[in-house]
């Protein structure tokens, strides 16, 4: 991977899913604590132990982390180079290597037109974000057009 890069000339983040994200991780944290608090509580079944409701609560941060990974995708490209980053993956790809940017009908997110009839979801731009995805595309193909060496590109 290059080194890191402060001069993005464009950073997008999906914004409806990461505001759902964190409303849900946070109601899970909520619910589960609150769960683990009261089980002890008129228990009529069994046992329950401080170290138990410690457990409960502990899952309710599990399944948070788990929910705010959604909050992870990101699209960034300057002169130099293209990173996209998914849930889990980050690639990084040079101008020379994308042929363009699509948004297919009925996909929720675009995705980086590679050769050879390979491409790449881009997370970071969601049809649920509406009018936002649709200026991250035109200034991505903005880019596209400046520097690719494509001909076909963007």
């Amino acid at each position: 991977m290059s080194e890191l890069s402060t001069d993005w000339e464009i950073d997008v983040r999906p914004h409806r899913i990461r505001v759902i994200a964190w409303v849900s991780a946070t109601i899970v944290v909520v619910g589960m604590t609150l769960g683990g608090v009261l089980a002890r509580i008129h228990s009529t079944g069994p046992r329950i132990e401080v170290s138990d409701q410690i457990s409960i609560a502990g899952v309710g941060f599990v399944i948070a982390a788990g929910i705010l990974l959604l909050t992870r995708p990101r699209l960034r490209a300057n002169s130099a180079e293209i990173r996209v980053r998914n849930v889990f993956v980050d690639r990084v790809y040079g101008w020379k290597d994308v042929l363009g940017v699509t948004f297919p009908e009925k996909s929720p997110w675009a995705r980086l037109e590679l050769p050879a009839d390979e491409y790449i979801p881009i997370m970071a731009i969601r049809a649920d974000d509406g009018e936002s995805a649709v200026d991250a595309i035109e200034r991505f193909r903005e880019l596209g057009r400046k520097y690719s060496t494509n001909t076909d590109s963007a």
